[in-house]
Protein backbone atom coordinates (compact mmCIF):
# COMPACT_ATOMS: atom_id res chain seq x y z
CA UNK A 1 0.00 0.00 0.00
CA UNK A 2 1.49 3.85 -0.91
CA UNK A 3 0.22 6.29 1.46
CA UNK A 4 1.69 8.08 3.52
CA UNK A 5 2.77 7.47 6.99
CA UNK A 6 0.54 7.92 9.86
CA UNK A 7 -2.58 8.21 7.47
CA UNK A 8 -4.28 4.96 8.87
CA UNK A 9 -6.59 4.92 10.46
CA UNK A 10 -8.31 7.26 10.76
CA UNK A 11 -9.64 8.29 14.94
CA UNK A 12 -13.51 8.95 13.49
CA UNK A 13 -14.41 6.23 11.19
CA UNK A 14 -17.09 3.86 12.56
CA UNK A 15 -15.75 1.01 14.35
CA UNK A 16 -17.86 -1.60 12.57
CA UNK A 17 -19.09 -1.16 9.06
CA UNK A 18 -20.83 -3.34 6.27
CA UNK A 19 -20.32 -2.71 2.76
CA UNK A 20 -22.35 -4.60 0.17
CA UNK A 21 -19.75 -6.54 -2.70
CA UNK A 22 -19.53 -4.53 -5.60
CA UNK A 23 -19.40 -7.27 -7.86
CA UNK A 24 -22.07 -9.54 -7.01
CA UNK A 25 -24.01 -7.50 -5.23
CA UNK A 26 -25.92 -9.73 -3.02
CA UNK A 27 -23.21 -10.33 -0.76
CA UNK A 28 -21.45 -8.29 2.14
CA UNK A 29 -18.16 -7.92 3.79
CA UNK A 30 -18.25 -6.59 7.24
CA UNK A 31 -15.36 -4.44 8.13
CA UNK A 32 -13.84 -4.35 11.47
CA UNK A 33 -11.75 -0.86 12.20
CA UNK A 34 -9.75 -0.37 15.51
CA UNK A 35 -6.55 1.79 15.92
CA UNK A 36 -3.99 -0.60 15.15
CA UNK A 37 -5.79 -1.84 11.56
CA UNK A 38 -9.02 -2.77 9.54
CA UNK A 39 -10.14 -6.53 9.36
CA UNK A 40 -11.99 -7.71 6.51
CA UNK A 41 -14.93 -10.54 7.50
CA UNK A 42 -15.60 -13.12 5.13
CA UNK A 43 -18.28 -12.31 2.20
CA UNK A 44 -21.73 -13.27 3.66
CA UNK A 45 -25.10 -13.02 2.70
CA UNK A 46 -26.50 -9.77 4.09
CA UNK A 47 -30.01 -9.14 3.94
CA UNK A 48 -30.47 -5.75 6.45
CA UNK A 49 -30.03 -3.26 3.81
CA UNK A 50 -30.09 -0.49 6.65
CA UNK A 51 -26.92 -1.33 7.74
CA UNK A 52 -24.95 -1.55 4.17
CA UNK A 53 -23.15 1.71 4.69
CA UNK A 54 -21.29 1.80 0.74
CA UNK A 55 -19.70 -1.20 -1.48
CA UNK A 56 -16.38 -3.04 -1.68
CA UNK A 57 -14.25 -5.94 -3.25
CA UNK A 58 -11.21 -7.54 -3.57
CA UNK A 59 -9.35 -6.54 -6.46
CA UNK A 60 -6.00 -7.77 -8.23
CA UNK A 61 -3.88 -4.70 -8.08
CA UNK A 62 0.43 -4.34 -9.11
CA UNK A 63 0.50 -5.01 -4.97
CA UNK A 64 -1.82 -8.40 -5.29
CA UNK A 65 -4.98 -8.90 -4.10
CA UNK A 66 -5.91 -5.81 -2.39
CA UNK A 67 -9.39 -5.00 -0.53
CA UNK A 68 -10.97 -1.91 -1.74
CA UNK A 69 -14.26 -0.15 -0.58
CA UNK A 70 -15.68 3.04 -0.14
CA UNK A 71 -18.58 4.10 2.41
CA UNK A 72 -20.96 6.93 3.68
CA UNK A 73 -20.18 7.91 7.37
CA UNK A 74 -23.91 7.04 8.24
CA UNK A 75 -26.78 6.21 7.18
CA UNK A 76 -30.33 7.04 9.19
CA UNK A 77 -32.72 4.67 9.40
CA UNK A 78 -35.53 6.44 6.74
CA UNK A 79 -32.74 7.39 4.19
CA UNK A 80 -33.06 4.99 1.20
CA UNK A 81 -29.07 4.79 0.66
CA UNK A 82 -26.09 5.76 2.72
CA UNK A 83 -25.04 9.53 2.80
CA UNK A 84 -21.80 9.96 0.66
CA UNK A 85 -22.47 13.58 0.33
CA UNK A 86 -21.51 14.57 4.14
CA UNK A 87 -18.96 11.80 4.43
CA UNK A 88 -17.14 9.49 2.26
CA UNK A 89 -14.78 7.21 3.27
CA UNK A 90 -12.16 4.75 1.34
CA UNK A 91 -10.55 1.98 2.25
CA UNK A 92 -7.61 0.55 0.19
CA UNK A 93 -5.87 -2.74 1.83
CA UNK A 94 -5.63 -1.79 5.31
CA UNK A 95 -5.59 1.97 4.84
CA UNK A 96 -8.64 4.27 5.63
CA UNK A 97 -9.13 7.70 3.86
CA UNK A 98 -11.64 10.26 5.08
CA UNK A 99 -12.13 12.02 1.63
CA UNK A 100 -14.52 14.48 3.03
CA UNK A 101 -12.18 15.92 5.49
CA UNK A 102 -10.63 18.83 3.54
CA UNK A 103 -9.39 19.50 -0.34
CA UNK A 104 -8.57 15.84 -2.27
CA UNK A 105 -7.91 15.49 -5.13
CA UNK A 106 -8.01 11.87 -7.26
CA UNK A 107 -6.46 11.03 -10.19
CA UNK A 108 -7.45 8.22 -12.60
CA UNK A 109 -4.99 7.44 -15.55
CA UNK A 110 -5.79 5.06 -18.17
CA UNK A 111 -3.00 3.01 -20.42
CA UNK A 112 -3.87 0.24 -22.89
CA UNK A 113 -3.79 -2.31 -20.13
CA UNK A 114 -4.23 -0.40 -17.02
CA UNK A 115 -5.42 2.35 -14.38
CA UNK A 116 -3.65 3.95 -12.04
CA UNK A 117 -5.48 5.89 -9.19
CA UNK A 118 -3.58 8.26 -7.22
CA UNK A 119 -5.71 10.44 -4.04
CA UNK A 120 -3.72 13.36 -3.17
CA UNK A 121 -4.82 16.17 -0.14
CA UNK A 122 -2.71 19.04 0.20
CA UNK A 123 -0.43 18.50 -2.71
CA UNK A 124 1.01 14.80 -0.89
CA UNK A 125 -0.16 11.63 -2.35
CA UNK A 126 -1.57 10.00 0.44
CA UNK A 127 -2.88 6.45 -1.87
CA UNK A 128 -1.90 4.99 -5.11
CA UNK A 129 -2.64 2.35 -6.45
CA UNK A 130 -2.41 0.34 -10.18
CA UNK A 131 -4.79 -2.50 -11.22
CA UNK A 132 -5.62 -3.98 -14.81
CA UNK A 133 -8.66 -2.45 -16.68
CA UNK A 134 -8.32 -2.45 -20.22
CA UNK A 135 -9.16 0.43 -22.02
CA UNK A 136 -12.03 -1.44 -23.94
CA UNK A 137 -14.07 -1.66 -21.09
CA UNK A 138 -14.26 2.10 -20.12
CA UNK A 139 -15.45 2.84 -23.97
CA UNK A 140 -17.53 0.02 -23.40
CA UNK A 141 -19.36 1.73 -19.94
CA UNK A 142 -19.47 5.01 -21.76
CA UNK A 143 -21.25 3.52 -25.40
CA UNK A 144 -23.48 1.65 -23.24
CA UNK A 145 -24.27 4.43 -20.63
CA UNK A 146 -24.58 2.22 -18.15
CA UNK A 147 -21.69 1.51 -16.16
CA UNK A 148 -23.21 -1.64 -14.60
CA UNK A 149 -24.01 -3.05 -18.19
CA UNK A 150 -19.97 -3.39 -18.66
CA UNK A 151 -18.02 -4.98 -15.71
CA UNK A 152 -18.14 -1.81 -13.66
CA UNK A 153 -14.78 -0.09 -11.83
CA UNK A 154 -15.14 0.75 -7.89
CA UNK A 155 -12.72 3.48 -8.13
CA UNK A 156 -14.19 5.11 -11.09
CA UNK A 157 -17.08 5.06 -9.20
CA UNK A 158 -15.50 6.63 -5.88
CA UNK A 159 -14.50 9.44 -8.10
CA UNK A 160 -17.76 10.33 -8.95
CA UNK A 161 -18.97 10.23 -5.53
CA UNK A 162 -15.87 12.62 -4.62
CA UNK A 163 -16.95 15.09 -7.02
CA UNK A 164 -20.41 15.60 -5.82
CA UNK A 165 -21.27 18.56 -3.58
CA UNK A 166 -20.79 18.15 -0.21
CA UNK A 167 -23.44 19.34 1.92
CA UNK A 168 -22.51 21.31 5.36
CA UNK A 169 -21.59 19.33 8.53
Amino acid sequence: MNGAPGTSPHPFAPPRVVVRDFMDRVNAYVLEINNVDIKVGGATQWSDEAQVLGFGCWMQTSIGKTFVAYFAGSRASAETAPDYARQLWLVIDSSIFDLSSGPVSIDLKQSVTERSFTVRQENRTIAALRYKYPFHRGLTNKLLGDPFLAEPDLLGLVIELAKSPRSTR
